[in-house]
């Protein structure tokens, strides 16, 4: 029998934070929200009018979404900047693999704009910003992995991060090949070192199978939740709940806030 294990313990503080998703614009509406949680909807989309016009004609929704959140927890100080989205500009990239199957090219701007990476760059540029980011997906687990390269940066001496967690409805080629709730949104966190006093804590169990490998199928005719994992997330944070739980491929991750 494998010896317990202690499970790791990240400990943060959330210095501001926004979000932003159809219907849902300013801080009071995402409050309301988190009461009564439910899927985004709409064609909306953030017009970014602190941004140069030419990055506003070449952004599509996601990442106007994503840099319209980054924008209102910038702080005076450069920080690094981790950019997370489970899919990225899946949009995008479905017409312009249309395009290459229809005309045997891909226009170099559309490619260049589909990289993970993309929306990070913009950003950069926009704030002529050469500091460290990174970009990262991990499907369900995509925030709370963004958390732990967050710390990670936290660790090497940096005082603060900005976490930047976002998704575009998918495709509809796409949509019967996925179990979890589809929706646009998009969230930043700046994020410091919380050592002592209030803030939050992320942890991680493995998860106990028969198979032994530590992940988990559903199995079929299970019900996904109403919400994507950052959108749980995000509620959770808003809310009065002092914990939530989500189980990924091959851990259970547990956040908690800490008085």
């Amino acid at each position: 029998m494998a010896n317990a294990q202690t499970a790791p313990q990240l400990r943060f503080s959330i210095e501001a934070w926004s979000a932003w998703a159809p219907g849902l614009t300013d801080a009071d509406a995402w409050r309301q929200w988190a009461r009564r949680p439910q899927l985004p909807g709409g064609d909306e989309r953030p017009e970014l009018p602190q941004y140069p016009m030419l990055l506003r004609r070449r952004a599509e929704r996601l990442a106007r979404m994503a840099l319209h959140t980054v924008a209102q927890v910038r702080a005076a100080a450069a920080c690094p900047m981790v950019y997370a989205s489970p899919r990225g500009e899946t949009q995008r990239a479905v017409h312009m693999l249309r395009e290459l199957a229809t005309t045997g090219t891909v226009a170099p701007g559309p490619f260049s704009l589909s990289v993970h990476n993309a929306v990070a760059a913009l950003e950069s540029i926009a704030h002529a910003d050469t500091g460290n980011y990174t970009a990262l997906a991990a499907a369900g687990e995509t925030a709370e992995l963004a958390i732990v390269e967050a710390l990670g940066l936290l660790a090497e001496g940096h005082d603060q991060v900005i976490v930047t967690v976002y998704d575009e409805t998918l495709p509809q080629c796409y949509r019967s090949d996925v179990a979890e709730a589809d929706a646009a949104f998009a969230w930043s966190w700046r994020v410091a070192r919380a050592e002592d006093g209030a803030g939050f804590e992320l942890t991680w169990d493995g998860l106990e199978t028969a198979d032994g490998f530590g992940s988990r199928d559903p199995g079929p005719g299970s019900r996904p939740p109403p919400l994507p994992p950052a959108l749980r997330i995000l509620q959770f944070f808003l809310s009065d709940a002092e914990s939530l739980s989500h189980d990924g491929s091959h851990c259970r991750w547990t956040w908690r806030k800490v008085a």
